[in-house]
């Protein structure tokens, strides 16, 4: 089962080791460096203060501006350094501070760069032939060095190990491996506040399987768990590389749609459906789907909002017959002019729906040059006329809030 890796995937685990080390840093160097001023040693205390104020600079710059995985390079590079420029300055002192800058170097960069900033740095300090004189200190040394980074490396192979299967747990669905409600809601919130800054379109879409109850008491949960893992898989089989589909809960799904407006929706919807009707089916036979979408707008005050505008629109899509798409209308408009035949509701006047158990494109088509007209649009224009206007309609006042948007 294809799934996308999580938008946020260990930052704050890395964020608290960064944190923790720097405090340790500071609790266990500054004390040196002001023992050191105290007794001359004004190179080694300027040392140590350096690495304190770097450190902690560090810290904060992490913490401020989320650069987490930048921040954490730079300090296992600048204190394997500050370790090996320390070493002919106080001597033997500083074997003693490699080994916990051997372990902090595989925890915060990671494996890779880790590893080869430890060997670096073993290979440096067993160099300096005036701190290690004689052979056997140096291989001692070297030894005691490596099953360190040894260690150290199983702990930190352990501990991503452990902390993906936690992240996945916490943030996909077990049974289809779509994301689950806690990702949507956080990506979903990350997206709309990007949309909203830079003026962009997006889409969401909520789809529910129609009648799905009647799978699950007829022939089992069982069945019913393979026509949802079915049903995953054929979506992504549609999708594109930054499409991300969730699983909000049972048998609806959401489906966010980056760079998306109100046209490229509803073509997506009626593609996704002529690709779902022949494929997706259950032990009783053929299982439908209804969606309803919306692109958000300027007037949403939440990610919540634009949601709740989608899910207005499933409703429509369940209570005008399922089996069928539809697109909340820009809110600008739909008070004003409407958005087309397809949408003329009492209840719902800013929604616009698909025609009724329309026929999949392929049959469409067919039907088209039987009758001797060629192409999509004579097809369209025959078997789609609400969609079709409604579409254009939607296009439209679009395009006339996004201009609407950018004066403001």
């Amino acid at each position: 089962m294809k799934r996308i890796a999580p938008a946020f995937p260990g930052k704050d685990l890395r964020l608290s080791l960064l944190v923790f080390f720097g405090v340790c840093a500071v609790v266990g160097i500054l004390p040196f460096a002001v023992w050191r001023f105290s007794r001359g040693q004004l190179l080694a205390g300027s040392i140590d203060l350096a690495i304190v104020v770097v450190i902690v600079g560090a810290v904060w710059y992490a913490r401020r501006f989320q650069r987490v995985e930048a921040v954490s390079k730079f300090a296992v590079i600048f204190l394997s350094g500050a370790c090996f420029v320390m070493a002919p300055v106080i001597g033997t002192l500083a074997l003693y501070w490699t080994y916990p800058t051997l372990v902090a170097n595989l925890l915060l960069a990671g494996r890779s760069l880790g590893l080869k900033v430890n060997l670096a740095l073993i290979v440096g300090l067993v160099a300096l032939t005036d701190l290690l004189p004689d052979t056997a200190a140096r291989t001692t040394f070297a030894i005691t060095a490596s099953m360190v980074t040894v260690y150290a490396y199983l702990f930190a192979v352990t501990t991503d190990r452990q902390r993906d299967a936690l992240e996945s747990l916490a943030t996909f669905d077990d049974l289809t491996g779509a994301g689950n409600r806690r990702m949507m809601e956080h990506e979903l919130a990350e997206r709309f506040d990007h949309a909203v800054k830079h003026l962009l379109q997006y889409a969401v879409v909520v789809l529910d399987l129609d009648h799905f109850k009647a799978v699950n008491d007829t022939h089992g949960h069982e069945a019913g768990d393979d026509v949802l893992k079915q049903f995953v898989a054929l979506i992504h089989e549609v999708m594109r590389g930054d499409d991300r589909l969730y699983r909000m809960g049972g048998e609806e799904f959401v489906i966010f749609l980056p760079h998306t407006g109100h046209a490229g929706l509803a073509a997506f919807l009626d593609r996704l459906q002529d690709y779902l009707r022949p494929r997706l089916t259950g032990p009783g036979g053929p299982v439908t789907v209804s969606m309803g979408a919306a692109v958000v707008e300027f007037g949403d005050d939440s990610w919540s909002d634009w949601l709740a505008r989608a899910d207005e629109s499933l409703y429509r899509a369940k209570e005008t017959g399922r089996d069928r798409f539809c697109i909340a209308a820009s809110a600008y408009d739909a008070s004003s002019s409407g958005v087309g035949p397809a949408s003329a509701s009492a209840s719902s006047p800013g929604i616009a729906c698909s025609s009724e158990n329309q026929a999949p494109r392929s049959m469409r088509r067919q039907r088209s040059l039987q009758n001797g007209r060629h192409g999509d649009s004579g097809d369209q224009a025959t078997d789609l006329p609400q969609v079709g206007q409604a579409t254009s309609s939607i296009a439209e006042l679009s395009s006339r809030s996004v201009r609407t948007r950018r004066s403001r």
